[in-house]
């Protein structure tokens, strides 16, 4: 039996700015995988080591991971710091990398039953990962048995404002006296102003 050749040399902590893009990276990513890619990031943080070799000239260069590193610049700017998986490819060797591991992925056939016992066992507050497990479903068929649409978007439940009525009775006075005082409340931030008038 041939021995394994394992290519993980380390893990190693960086500055996600300091990861040099691949020149021949192919992969272009739409608004929609972007927007989704951002919200697992929101809900559930930052996790899995992207893949990196290291230049001739000494730089960590990516083999996957473009949009990871570009969304964590967007949002936790350039000296936010993420785990790498260093490899001891050559450039060579990254470029045939870079053209198998997410097409290898993507071959992986789908168990519809699995998959829709997964996605009734876990909510999201975020509506971009929702629409993206929403379609993951519609693509495989799943449906709830109702016929109803798939809804992952879990309620926002926060409890109503605290709210304090308050009763001015000014008999002695007509409106248009006070209707300056009463503008002004109506202004104030969260203030709900009504008024009736009683001519009795």
């Amino acid at each position: 039996m041939p021995a394994l050749r394992n290519r993980n040399k380390e893990t190693r902590r960086v500055r996600v700015a300091d990861l040099e893009d691949a020149p021949w990276n192919f992969r272009l990513h739409p608004d929609t995988q972007r927007a989704a890619l951002g919200g697992a990031i929101d809900e559930l943080g930052f996790y899995g080591n992207p893949d990196v070799y290291q230049t001739a000239t000494g730089e960590l260069r990516l083999i996957d991971g473009h949009l990871r590193k570009s969304l964590l610049i967007e949002k936790y700017g350039p000296d936010a710091e993420i785990d790498v998986n260093v490899t001891d490819l050559d450039e060579t060797e990254a470029k045939k990398a870079t053209l198998t591991k997410d097409p290898l992925a993507a071959m992986a056939e789908t168990d519809a039953e699995k998959l829709d016992e997964l996605l009734r066992d876990i909510e999201t507050g975020n509506e971009d990962l929702a629409t993206l497990l929403t379609q993951l479903a519609e693509e495989n068929g799943i449906v709830p048995s109702d016929g109803s649409p798939v809804s992952l978007v879990k309620l926002d439940t926060k409890p109503p404002p605290v709210m304090s009525w308050v009763l001015i009775g000014i008999p002695t006075v007509r409106f248009g006296d006070i209707a300056a005082d009463v503008e002004r409340i109506a202004l104030m931030p969260d203030v709900v102003c009504e008024t009736a008038v009683n001519d009795g």
